[in-house]
């Protein structure tokens, strides 16, 4: 579930019409009105008039007498505004001339938006490439996410770090996960390859993954990442990879 809004940001009806909208969203199961208005503070006769409208308009459907979840209109206006972004479609060449040059690894571009990773043109030598993807994978555990973090000063990234964990929970799939944001800052801090953070066996015992940022002025900051078999390559190869294809990324994002 997304976290409770700001007390002391005075919310309107648009607010509080996204506020519901995203609980909705994020939830892996159906939501009732009164359980939304349990997280939100909102009054849930409040809640219960916005519910209907977005109902109304085709972008929440009702699945019994209590229990509502996402329809249609949600994804129609998600796949039209998607469009609309160059990381989804100027650094399409750069991004598979990346995968064709190193098969079995994926590319991928990342952003960190309230503290969930959104995923740009993923490609993967010899599959159809994913122009856009915002699963609900934990920030700690992605390495664009954690390497656009250490761009921001060390309060900051904390407290992005605490909202996804309020929202996505703090999995340790493997050992090399720390307990803690403080001590996940302070151990990816050391696992910097030549400006690229690289995560070997991290979230998964079989997997490695590595990311650097992006150059691109204007945009929002972004990183190039890599993932794949853990094992194959070191972390200076995968960091070489990085560097050889970020400035066609960067290049393509200013034209």
């Amino acid at each position: 579930m997304v976290p409770t809004a700001r007390p002391d940001r005075p919310a309107g009806p648009l607010v509080r019409g996204l506020t519901v909208l995203r609980h909705l969203v994020s939830s892996p199961e159906p939501v009732s009105a009164t359980r939304i208005a349990e997280i939100s503070g909102m009054h849930q006769s409040s809640v219960s008039r916005i519910l209907g409208i977005l109902a109304s308009e085709g972008y929440i459907r009702r699945t019994n007498s209590q229990w509502y979840e996402p329809d249609f209109g949600v994804l129609s206006l998600s796949t039209a505004a998607v469009k609309r972004f160059d990381l989804a479609t100027k650094p399409y060449d750069a991004m598979r001339t990346a995968a064709r040059a190193h098969p079995g690894f994926s590319f991928s571009l990342g952003v960190l938006f309230k503290g969930e990773v959104l995923y740009f043109l993923r490609f993967t030598h010899g599959h159809e490439p994913e122009t856009f993807s915002a699963p609900a994978f934990p920030l700690h555990l992605s390495a664009p996410g954690l390497r656009l973090l250490h761009l921001q000063p060390r309060p900051d990234a904390l407290a992005t770090l605490r909202l996804s964990q309020e929202v996505r929970g703090w999995e340790q799939p493997t050992t090399a996960v720390p307990d803690s944001p403080e001590e996940l800052l302070d151990v990816t801090a050391g696992r910097m390859v030549d400006d690229c953070l690289v995560l070997n066996m991290w979230s998964s015992p079989n997997s490695v993954s590595a990311a650097i940022p992006v150059a691109a002025p204007g945009e929002v900051p972004t990183a190039l990442a890599v993932a794949g078999p853990a094992g194959l390559v070191d972390a200076a190869t995968l960091a070489s990879w990085l560097h050889t294809h970020v400035d066609a990324v960067a290049e393509s994002l200013r034209s």
